[in-house]
């Protein structure tokens, strides 16, 4: 019985360490992620106020080259304005930091939403099934 105790005592020590080597791990990964987060609300922030260059000055260089602000303007403008957004899910991976999360507007619209980041720079976006305004989505 003695035996068994000692065994059960081993595991609950292994399960706790566990448990706090990942909360460990998701401390670090937020606190690593936080001014990649801020970028991407701000740029949610920018683009909604139809600050267009302002937010396409927030891409890296080749981003910019590839996906000029005429075009961002042209497919975020039918968009409605994002008041929130929150992240579920960060991934960090040879260099890069992918952030995944929702994105919602004041009627409570929903979007999901990835931004991929190198330097803090972004490097990719997406707004997945984008809340249109009502003008334009007829």
């Amino acid at each position: 019985m003695r035996f068994i105790k000692q065994i059960f005592g081993w595991l609950f020590k292994a399960l706790a360490a566990l448990a706090i080597l990942i909360a460990v791990l998701f401390a670090v990964l937020a606190f690593v992620s936080r001014q990649e987060r801020a970028i991407a609300k701000e740029f949610v922030s920018l683009v909604g106020q139809d600050l267009y260059a302002d937010a396409h000055a927030m891409f890296s260089e080749e981003l910019q080259q590839e996906y000029p602000v005429e075009l961002m303007k042209s497919q975020l403008s039918r968009s409605q304005v994002y008041t929130k957004i929150s992240f579920n899910n960060i991934n960090w991976k040879n260099g890069k930091l992918r952030l995944s999360g929702l994105a919602s507007t004041e009627d409570d619209c929903t979007s999901p939403v990835v931004f991929v980041f190198v330097e803090e720079m972004i490097t990719g976006f997406q707004f997945g099934s984008p809340c249109m305004t009502d003008e334009q989505s007829t």
